[in-house]
């Protein structure tokens, strides 16, 4: 069977929410790529599945961030953002398979309502292998949200290879 993407680009729902990594108090729309949510059984969803209790499901999906989020400058860098959907979660959370912050970036990730922020993520987070996986955000829309310097003349790397989906 040949594998469908599960990735909806979607730019017709835009969030108005504010900038949290700039000082300057702005606030803006954010573009959403929807994913679509995982298959899950009914044993799945049933509290009987042996020992092991899974809470979600991994979504592949190929996601690269810095050229997908929307950007704006403002007077010390640069701001970009980017929600991320799957319809029914109880919470999200991105893994990485490149994630290079240089020094002075920083990423937060966080629900619509603000109430939940995770991060800042630094370059202190980053490891050599650029895998890393960030913390389950409780909402079925994760936003991210990276600041990058002016005098930071290193591109960042922020690619994410899968969701988890928690579905308990």
């Amino acid at each position: 069977a040949q594998q469908q993407n599960p990735i909806n680009q979607s730019t017709s729902i835009l969030l108005e929410l504010d900038y949290l990594t700039t000082k300057t108090n702005l606030t803006g729309d954010v573009g959403i790529i929807s994913v679509d949510q995982p298959q899950l059984t009914e044993e799945e969803l049933s509290d009987k599945n042996g020992e092991v209790f899974e809470f979600g499901k991994l979504i592949p999906v190929d996601i690269d961030f810095i050229n997908q989020a929307s950007k704006m400058d403002v007077v010390n860098g640069t701001v970009y953002r980017l929600a991320i959907q799957s319809d029914g979660a109880k919470a999200l959370s991105m893994y990485y398979n490149e994630l290079d912050i240089p020094f002075g970036g920083k990423l937060l990730l966080y629900n619509t309502d603000q109430t939940q922020i995770a991060g800042p993520f630094t370059h202190n987070h980053t490891h050599h292998t650029g895998v890393y996986a960030t913390e389950l955000i409780y909402d079925d829309i994760t936003v991210l949200e990276y600041f990058h310097p002016n005098y930071q003349a290193l591109e960042p790397q922020i690619k994410i290879n899968n969701i988890a989906y928690a579905y308990k």
